[in-house]
């Protein structure tokens, strides 16, 4: 990522979050991933943006439902989406969530799947103002 993207990229994610947050995806990780494509990078996060709130749903319902095997299959595709994605605090947080299942471990799985929205709660956001840098 050249300085002035990652520049400029720094303060777009500190006007759109918290000063003391960190980003969810480690856009420089990502962006080396992909060799510096910039367009592969921007099919990437619009395909994930598309994707990430059905898998998000899904995964919230199955755990209202107390459903440990639904929660242990969206939770793993959830962090290897995220792993994909270089966000790699959220996708520990739904190994916790998936291991907790896999476990039938019930009283876990609403404090987990709270720490896991807490983490992306600014995700699709930090995404969008990603998608505005990428385009230019």
């Amino acid at each position: 990522m050249n300085k002035s993207m990652n520049k400029s990229m720094n303060k777009s994610m500190n006007k759109s979050s918290e000063a003391s947050r960190e980003c969810v995806v480690n856009f420089t990780e990502l962006f080396e991933r992909v060799e510096k494509d910039r367009e592969l990078v921007q099919v990437l996060l619009e395909i994930f943006k598309e994707d990430f709130p059905r898998y998000h749903v899904s995964l919230k319902e199955a755990v209202a439902r107390k459903d440990a095997k639904q929660v242990e299959v969206v939770a793993h595709t959830m962090k290897g989406m995220l792993l994909n994605m270089a966000a790699r605090r959220a996708a520990d947080l739904l190994g916790r969530l998936e291991k907790a299942a896999r476990e039938g471990d019930q009283s876990s799985l609403k404090e987990s799947l709270g720490l896991f929205e807490n983490e992306v709660s600014g995700l699709l956001p930090e995404l969008e103002t990603y998608l505005e840098e990428v385009r230019r």
